[in-house]
């Protein structure tokens, strides 16, 4: 199962894959926020305009920033880059690019940060095609249960 999920999710065709948190709110970022910076297997980078913010700013100044200016963050997750955008509060979104996962080891890391952002923030996370969020490839109940479909 795993080799399909490899060859028919993570192909390189260009484009990225999405990573969505349903049904969140923007206390959700502040809750991930917290979670990404206690835990040793995150490293959080903040982006504005392409360049790295070195302030501590609250989710709340980043929202309000985003107004403005291109907000971004990048976590590295394991060894895995995944970036993550502030476009709305109702669904967290993160992209990953297929070249990064190139082999079983990296779509167990994927899996696994999808499982402990579910299970954190107690809501499903999806995997999809970039910006296609009707074509659900893998999808993490709140639980830690994983659907592959």
């Amino acid at each position: 199962m795993r080799d399909e999920i490899l060859n028919n999710y993570f192909y390189q065709d260009g484009s990225l894959r999405d990573i969505y948190i349903l049904q969140t709110h923007y206390t959700d970022w502040d809750f991930l926020m917290d979670y990404f910076k206690s835990n040793p297997d995150f490293e959080i980078f903040i982006f504005r305009d392409g360049e790295e913010v070195h302030d501590r700013l609250s989710i709340k100044e980043i929202l309000n920033l985003k107004n403005d200016f291109s907000m971004s963050i990048n976590i590295v997750y394991k060894g895995i880059s995944i970036s993550g955008y502030f476009y709305e509060t109702d669904n967290i979104e993160f992209d990953i690019s297929p070249r990064e996962i190139v082999s079983l080891k990296e779509v167990d890391k994927v899996i696994e940060f999808m499982k402990e952002i579910a299970k954190f923030t107690n809501k499903e996370v999806i995997l999809t095609p970039e910006m296609d969020m009707k074509e659900v490839y893998i999808r993490i109940l709140s639980t830690g249960e994983t659907i592959f479909l």
